[in-house]
């Protein structure tokens, strides 16, 4: 019985221990990293993005997709891609909306975590792969994560669980990449 007993508790603790969250009372470099809604789809600064130039690139291999992208390095930092594509017509051309920020995070006190841009470099765009585009506009939100968590399924990929105060439901984002695949960690515009 004791042998048994014992038996259970060794082979049942990797299961008890494989089924865990991370929030602010972690430490933050499990935040660390480039998390995506998709596994293919991951739309990145370098590749998505011109601030300066005022400038998004249509991506080549997920033209057809909606993704989005968070960011974050573990001392503050964050950026935010998205790319949403809402049609695709008969002439292979894709009107899609682009939109980017970065900035700084912080966790409060009530468990909260908020995300301050760099209030010149954000930037959202209607466009049309087909047609000369007429810039980006500028874009500065400030997001309240106002529950967020990390789940530990050892199964599959860690799972970032972000809740925006303005969204009906969570967002689910796998690890894309570690380290985080983004900008600059400072302000890009003038």
């Amino acid at each position: 019985m004791l042998l048994s007993s014992l038996f259970a508790a060794i082979v049942g603790a990797p299961l008890v221990l494989g089924q865990g969250a991370f929030d602010k009372s972690h430490k933050m470099t499990y935040l660390k990293g480039t998390w995506s809604i998709s596994d293919k789809n991951v739309p990145v600064g370098p590749t998505f993005v011109n601030p300066a130039e005022n400038k998004f690139f249509f991506p080549t291999e997920y033209k057809n997709t909606t993704s989005r992208t968070y960011s974050f390095t573990d001392d503050g930092f964050w950026e935010y891609c998205a790319y949403v594509a809402p049609h695709v017509s008969s002439d292979n051309c894709t009107s899609a909306l682009f939109i980017y920020q970065h900035g700084t995070y912080e966790f409060l006190s009530n468990g909260s975590m908020a995300l301050t841009p760099f209030a010149k470099d954000g930037r959202f765009q209607m466009a049309d792969s087909c047609k000369e585009s007429n810039g980006a506009t500028p874009y500065n939100y400030t997001e309240l994560m106002v529950t967020w968590s990390i789940d530990i399924d050892y199964g599959t990929a860690p799972v970032l669980n972000l809740h925006e105060a303005n969204w009906e439901q969570p967002q689910n984002l796998t690890l894309a990449y570690n380290p985080p695949q983004m900008l600059p960690t400072r302000p890009l515009t003038n």
